[in-house]
């Protein structure tokens, strides 16, 4: 869960920049090697957040993605900077260190 929340607040504070799999990796995850499993780890994670902050699926309001490109170019993440804020569902709130556990 640490993950998700490292992942979300690099997408937040980077809002409109557009990151592949393999750039996402290597801040969140804190490490530097990037091969074809790690990128099915980032899609994994980018899933089970969006499944915590969008009140609508699959109508992607904030956790965006752009569409894959010419020549097998993959599709690249951004948090949508058009949102002026984010709900975040109280099952997501442990993703935050110090915040008190919702039940």
């Amino acid at each position: 869960k640490r993950i998700l929340g490292r992942l979300l607040l690099f997408l937040v504070t980077r809002a409109g920049e557009k990151f592949s799999a393999d750039r996402l990796y290597p801040p969140v995850w804190c490490m530097d090697f990037v091969d074809w499993s790690e990128e099915r780890t980032v899609k994994t994670n980018i899933s089970r957040l969006r499944k915590m902050i969008e009140p609508d699926p699959p109508r992607w309001k904030y956790l965006c993605k752009t569409e894959p490109g010419f020549l097998g170019s993959r599709g690249e993440y951004y948090f949508n900077p058009e949102a002026s804020y984010c709900l975040i569902l109280p099952e997501a709130y442990q993703l935050f260190s110090g915040l008190p556990e919702t039940r």
